[in-house]
């Protein structure tokens, strides 16, 4: 299923609602407005994390105003030479669920006045990234995953390095210790006690 299927029969009064009005007014009850950033994104991969086929995992995490909107978890349909490569692989999923997205919040008159900062936690990804610079090593990925480097010479997203105990992503793409999941799910704002409008 694509992850904006869910969109499909919404109509843009309750949108207005549920994105813009609603988490200022229910922000005691389980959501929060973040003043930062409208649009924020968190990416990981899981290198060669299936043992039969070696396929890595990816997670993503994508919020609006401190609130997460989408979070996913899936297998990569490749099988990734080394972890820079799963992780551009994820990092190029991230940036397909965060394009429709940025069209929406568009629809609905919000603006972003600075680039999607998306966090990675790989360094060799994020260097892809931001130099488009592949070396023969590199070579093999496929150019379609090439466009996350022309998403950030055009300033749409800047991806920034994250530390690996502060990736929330993580959360997707492997098992945790109970109290790194405790800290990422608060993270992720979900908590036992919250409740939507």
């Amino acid at each position: 299923m694509n992850s904006t299927e869910w969109l499909k029969g919404t109509t843009e009064p309750l949108w207005i609602e549920l994105v813009v009005c609603c988490p200022k007014q229910i922000s005691t009850k389980g959501l929060k407005l973040m003043e930062k950033e409208v649009m924020d994104a968190y990416v990981d991969a899981d290198w060669a994390a299936d043992t039969v086929d070696r396929k890595s995992t990816t997670g993503i995490l994508i919020r609006i105003f401190g609130n997460t909107i989408l979070w996913k978890s899936q297998k990569q349909k490749i099988v990734s030479r080394a972890s820079t490569h799963a992780e551009y692989y994820a990092l190029a999923n991230c940036v397909e669920e965060i394009i429709p997205i940025q069209g929406i919040l568009e629809e609905l008159g919000i603006t972003l006045s600075s680039p999607v900062k998306v966090y990675e936690d790989n360094s060799g990804a994020i260097t892809l990234a931001k130099n488009g610079k592949f070396s023969k090593n590199s070579k093999h990925i496929d150019v379609s995953y090439h466009f996350v480097h022309d998403y950030e010479r055009k300033k749409l997203i800047d991806v920034q390095k994250i530390h690996t105990n502060d990736q929330v992503a993580d959360i997707l793409t492997k098992s945790l210790g109970k109290i790194k999941f405790q800290k990422f799910r608060i993270l992720l704002g979900l908590r036992s006690d919250a409740f939507l409008c």
